[in-house]
């Protein structure tokens, strides 16, 4: 009996052993390791005891079915830490020469693995509680949380990390069981060492930052209407924390015009729409390569032409962008629009009427910025495109966003392919969002080893990143602009989106001046000449023209300061520069300038 025990008792705990790390190897989702592990020494540490026990209880009555009881409640006392190793030791008393050395070795074993296991338990059963001792403990440090654990929030958690390598980082409305999560999700999140809580972000209570440090809250649901509702949440519970920051991903109106009017006490609050973000992201780190790459003409200016494939929500931000940041004295900027959808070209029109009106769009007026705008529907695939791609002559730069990437990356090569053969080599950027085949394709070769040279935009790594989500040096340079705009009042430049995207806008394109050598770029209002005051404030006056038509604004009709209506988007400095007063021009020197 102690032999048939002894080895039945090895051979379960072996196996369950040898199983539960098989599982972890092979990351099989259908089994929880640790769960597994508990079964066997549960399993093991009842059929060893048995022999114990039913020497005990041999002669009475029901005698087996008592010693397997006792045998399952002893084991018990091994996860809780109460069994007695003495009266153990002392029960065994096998006959066969050195099982009993073997049998105490095996049941140490056990008793050890045991209470082991059962704190390993404990931690994955109270995560919640185990994430509340964290937060409560961590050392000063900037914390980041994040509403939803996904692989957006994920990406940008790595990016702070990476950045920050003592930052606090707290997931929240984590799955219940982590089988849920995709491996590699799961993988990286261990690797990030970050708290997580299964309830709602709006639901815990975050400890306040210590000293300078500060807290970042960032609502980042799948759906937007629980981002919403979440920002909300937090104002209502926080808008009495300094040093606090919400950030509210949406793409959606409502929500720009629901922050603008909630009171939002001592908090920053701004909203994050990922397109616009990675388009100012992308003109700031490669913007300037528009002006490197453009082409001369005949009347001795230098030509942007840019070709748009995809007029959706990255390519309509896209053309809308280029409109007024490729405003610059000695280039001029036409931008071509493809989409196979009818309704895109119609879509972008209804949503910045005047930037499209033909008053303005491909009509020069002194003062008035000039840039002349196509747009084109047409099947990407089809011989036709290829026609209207080789009609236009000059291209300088492409960039494809059709909403696939397969998609994205067949249509670059076909476009690499029909530039060679009308012997232009432009930039072409693509949109490829997944990080795995942005590698893939980076080095993409044709058959004699020569390069497709195309440039990837939009991964979720790059989208997702401190850079540009936070972008905490460009901000400061807007505040500072907005600042110098409002006679040095900070109001109104974190309170309504409309100040901080115009000032944003406004030092992208002031970095641009610099790099074309616009004369009085670099230099601080005081010290400009007149004529290098006329030439910035002409400038920034059409660059803000060109920028508030791309938002949609129209002229308000009227040069009265009252007519101005923000609701209705019109506004009565829309004229040409020469009809302002002498006060605005002056504030687009002030802009314009250090």
């Amino acid at each position: 009996m102690w032999l048939t025990c002894f080895r039945l008792s090895l051979a379960v705990l072996t196996f369950f052993v040898v199983f539960a790390v098989w599982a972890l190897w092979r990351r099989w989702q259908k089994v929880r390791p640790l769960y597994f592990l508990v079964a066997g020494v549960f399993t093991a540490g009842c059929i060893l005891q048995y022999p114990i026990w039913q020497a005990t209880f041999a002669g009475v009555r029901q005698g087996v079915f008592k010693a397997v009881l006792v045998a399952v409640q002893n084991t018990f006392q091994f996860f809780t830490a109460d069994a007695d190793f003495t009266s153990f030791s002392l029960g065994v008393a096998a006959p066969e020469p050195g099982l009993q050395e073997w049998y105490i070795l095996l049941g140490t074993v056990l008793l050890v693995l045991a209470p082991v296991l059962t704190f390993g338990f404990l931690l994955t059963f109270f995560k919640g509680a185990y994430a509340r001792l964290r937060m409560l403990f961590h050392l000063p440090a900037n914390m980041y949380v994040f509403s939803e654990l996904n692989a957006r929030s994920i990406a940008l958690a790595e990016d702070i990390r990476q950045r920050e390598r003592w930052s606090f980082l707290v997931f929240t409305n984590a799955p219940r069981d982590e089988e849920h999560l995709d491996d590699d999700l799961l993988h990286r999140l261990q690797l990030l060492r970050a708290a997580v809580y299964r309830e709602d972000i709006s639901l815990i209570w975050l400890r306040s930052t210590w000293g300078k440090h500060k807290s970042y809250l960032f609502t980042m649901c799948d759906r937007e209407a629980e981002s919403i509702s979440e920002t909300l949440q937090l104002i209502q519970k926080y808008r009495r924390r300094r040093n606090t920051l919400i950030y509210l991903f949406s793409h959606n109106i409502d929500s720009e015009l629901m922050l603008n009017n909630v009171d939002k006490g001592r908090l920053i609050v701004r909203r994050i729409n990922p397109t616009v973000s990675l388009v100012n992201h992308i003109l700031t780190t490669e913007g300037t390569m528009l002006f490197d790459n453009a082409v001369p003409t005949q009347d001795g200016s230098r030509l942007i032409s840019v070709l748009v494939l995809g007029m959706g929500q990255l390519g309509a931000e896209m053309i809308r962008a280029l409109a007024w940041y490729g405003q610059m004295d000695g280039y001029t900027i036409q931008i071509h629009g493809f989409d196979t959808d009818a309704g895109a070209a119609d879509r972008l029109r209804a949503r910045c009427p005047e930037l499209l009106d033909e008053r303005y769009n491909g009509r020069y007026q002194e003062g008035e910025p000039y840039y002349r705008i196509q747009l084109h529907q047409a099947d990407v695939r089809g011989a036709a495109f290829r026609e209207q791609v080789k009609a236009l002559g000059t291209v300088t730069h492409a960039i494809v966003a059709l909403g696939d990437d397969s998609l994205n990356a067949a249509m670059a090569v076909e476009l690499r392919v029909l530039f060679e053969q009308m012997h232009i080599h432009p930039r072409i950027a693509t949109v490829i969002s997944e990080s795995e085949r942005l590698v893939a394709l980076r080095d993409a070769k044709d058959r004699g080893g020569r390069s497709y040279d195309l440039h990837f935009i939009g991964d979720i790594n790059t989208v997702y990143s401190h850079e540009v989500i936070i972008n905490a040096a460009l901000q400061e340079e807007a505040l500072a602009l907005h600042k110098r705009y409002n006679n040095d009042d900070p109001y109104g430049f974190f309170e309504f989106e409309y100040n901080y995207c115009s000032s944003m806008a406004s030092v992208i394109h002031y970095a641009a001046r610099q790099h074309c050598g616009i004369p009085g770029a670099g230099k601080r209002e005081e010290e400009l000449t007149d004529t290098e005051r006329r030439i910035i404030e002409v400038l920034e006056h059409k660059r803000w023209n060109a920028y508030m038509r791309a938002e949609g604004y129209i002229y308000s009709g009227s040069p009265d300061k009252a007519s101005r209506n923000d609701m209705g988007r019109m506004h009565h400095n829309l004229v040409v520069f020469d009809e302002l007063s002498e006060e605005d021009k002056r504030k687009d020197s002030r802009v314009g300038t250090l």
